[in-house]
């Protein structure tokens, strides 16, 4: 994908739902973005502004400003990622769910790469958003739960509104074996 966009418009789906693609392999975004909501039901999972499920992917110079919301693994450019590399990007948009939420990027693993990205949208994890939810986990400004990482000069300034039992933070709800490196966290918790 080279520079193209969705606007107003609404996505609703259950499982790997988002704008663009629901399963983004080996492939290149560029120029990228979304202004649309996502939406996944009360059962779903891996709901992306962008992307539900990027592997062994770039993506560059894109963005989402769109509302998203799901249950669990919920992320602003991606849900979910692995061997994935994001570059100046960032996301603007209300991030809404209960597990692994993050305003770029819900969960992210396998030595992917995220440099000059941020989030400025507000991350929203209510504990009885869904019914029969528990209280969240591994919820994050920038990202939810990261394993075997590295991040470079990305920051999250949206505000924080998370009512988590566990493993919540400004920046990362949740990492393991990663590097981060000129990042932080302002928004309001």
């Amino acid at each position: 994908f080279y520079n193209v966009g969705i606007e107003n418009g609404s996505v609703t789906g259950r499982i790997y739902s988002a704008s663009f693609v629901g399963d983004f392999n080996d492939s290149d975004a560029y120029g990228v973005y979304n202004l649309s909501t996502v939406h996944n039901g009360f059962d779903s999972s891996n709901t992306g502004g962008l992307f539900a499920r990027c592997i062994d992917s770039n993506i560059t110079n894109s963005y989402n400003s769109g509302d998203v919301n799901g249950k669990f693994t919920v992320g602003g450019i991606c849900a979910t990622a692995n061997s994935t590399s994001i570059q100046n990007s960032y996301n603007s948009g209300t991030i809404m769910g209960i597990t692994r939420v993050g305003g770029v990027l819900g969960s992210v693993t396998g030595g992917s790469e995220l440099n000059n990205v941020y989030n400025s949208g507000r991350i929203y994890s209510p504990g009885n958003f869904y019914p029969g939810s528990d209280q969240g986990s591994k919820v994050g400004g920038l990202v939810g739960f990261a394993n075997d990482i590295i991040i470079n000069n990305s920051y999250s300034s949206g505000e924080f509104d998370a009512d988590v039992i566990m493993e919540g933070g400004a920046f990362i709800g949740c990492s393991e074996y990663s590097t981060i490196r000129n990042s932080f966290a302002t928004g309001n918790v």
